[in-house]
Order: C-alpha cells, then structure tokens, then sequence
C-alpha cells in the first residue's frame, strides 16, 4: 500500500496529502499484477493505521474489526494521510526513489523478470 501511495505522489495525483481510497485501491490492484500480492486492498489499507507514520480520517469513529471488509472501508473512510514528517520527505523524488527500492527489494518478488 505504501508503494501505491508513492506511485500516487509521482503521477501528481496527491498534492495535498490526503490519499482518495478509491485511487489507493486502483494503484493496488495495478501493483498487484506486476508483484506476488493476493492480499485485499482493505487489509494493508486499514492495518497499516497501527503504524504511527499513517492515518485514516473515518466518518465518525474508527471501527475496530479483525477482518475490514471493502464495504466497512468504502462506508466509513473518507481518506488516508501520512504524518507529516514522512509525508514531507516524500516531496522529495530521490526519497520517493529511495523508499520505493527498499520496498521492493525487501518485501516484494518482482513476477515480470
């Protein structure tokens, strides 16, 4: 999810630091071609809001659940955001460059090579 919220920042999509689900969703699914990933979009998108650098703006109050559905998702996010020390490092194309190398090399099996 994090590599889909780069690419979102290198297309010019996100200016103001507040991520549309539905456009973090559809870079998802376009990495998830390129990479060995078969996990919902939901999952990493509402799990990583354990992380202290991102964030989720809920409609009311977050909803506490084991398993995030797209519908609990799509009901009660409006968005996503980075705090603002990761998200100001990520203005930067090298950081961007930087951070996208360490994920792939790391967590992600390149399916295309």
């Amino acid at each position: 999810m994090i590599l889909a919220m780069i690419n979102l920042i290198d297309k010019g999509d996100i200016t103001d630091g507040l991520f549309d689900i539905e456009s973090m969703k559809n870079e998802y699914v376009k990495l998830q071609s390129h990479y060995s990933a078969t996990t919902p979009y939901q999952y990493p998108l509402y799990f990583l809001e354990n992380e202290s650098f991102y964030h989720l703006k809920w409609n009311e109050n977050r909803v506490i659940t084991h398993t995030p559905s797209a519908k609990l998702i799509r009901e009660n996010v409006k968005y996503a955001y980075l705090d603002n020390a990761l998200w100001d490092l990520l203005q930067e194309q090298e950081m961007r460059d930087y951070f996208r190398k360490i994920i792939i090399e790391h967590y992600l099996k390149d399916d295309t090579k």
